[in-house]
């Protein structure tokens, strides 16, 4: 009876290790864009040290081709607090406007799981 109990608590404790170890290998504490997904796509972090912070611009990519909205973040919260907008990888012509005025504008290249953050004149 005794041997069985230490078997038990052998198991138990083997079961813990086990999921403990799973938790840590998990990718939730690994920086923006290294955290996997699709192999064509690339990732950018909108940040900006002013007025911006927090409130929407559009995001332009080549002409129209992509549009969407973004709220950048402080340059210090890029890496945790930062929102990492999906794209197309490859050359990308990109205009940030806020309201009537473009805060950004700039051709970049981007690979692969690659994330480049665009920093606002503003």
């Amino acid at each position: 009876m005794k041997q069985s109990h230490s078997r038990l608590h052998l198991i138990i404790m083997m079961t813990l290790i086990l999921y403990i170890l799973g938790l840590n290998s998990c990718c939730t504490s690994m920086p923006i864009g290294e955290q996997g997904g699709k192999a064509d796509v690339g990732y950018l972090v909108i940040t900006s040290e002013k007025k911006c912070v927090n409130k929407p611009v559009e995001v332009n990519i080549n002409n129209g081709e992509t549009i969407f909205t973004a709220k950048p973040v402080k340059p210090s919260q890029s890496k945790s607090n930062g929102k990492a907008y999906q794209i197309i990888t490859g050359k990308k012509a990109i205009v940030v406007m806020n309201g009537n005025e473009i805060v950004y504008q700039g051709v970049i290249m981007l690979y692969p799981q690659e994330t480049k953050i665009i920093n606002l004149k503003q």
